[in-house]
């Protein structure tokens, strides 16, 4: 019928961490609320005083998409404590790589 339907999961069990995981798992929505939601709010955020703090501006990206990610998921607390939790989990992913020293 010349649909082509992109990949949607790619072992996302196989994953080494939770960033990894959510890079594989739901691949078209993770993409679609990193490139309208992420992406746009850390922009907006470092045309403000954030922008000398980098980390700050991450953090919040991290948990505001999640939320929206959980509100996606369905409008209740029991889905958006979901979607805070899991923002929570990238966000510390996010610092303990970067605290790692490079290789």
């Amino acid at each position: 019928m010349g649909i082509r339907v992109p990949e949607n999961f790619n072992w996302p069990y196989f994953s080494s961490n939770i960033q990894e995981f959510w890079n594989r798992w739901h691949m078209s929505l993770s993409f679609w609320v990193r490139d309208y939601v992420f992406t746009n709010l850390g922009r907006q955020l470092f045309r403000t005083r954030l922008r000398a703090r980098p980390g700050v501006i991450a953090a919040t990206g991290y948990f505001a998409t999640f939320l929206v990610v959980g509100a996606w998921h369905g409008l209740s607390p029991n889905f958006l404590v979901w979607g805070a939790y899991h923002g929570l989990l990238v966000t510390a992913t996010h610092f303990y790589k970067a605290s790692l020293p490079d290789r």
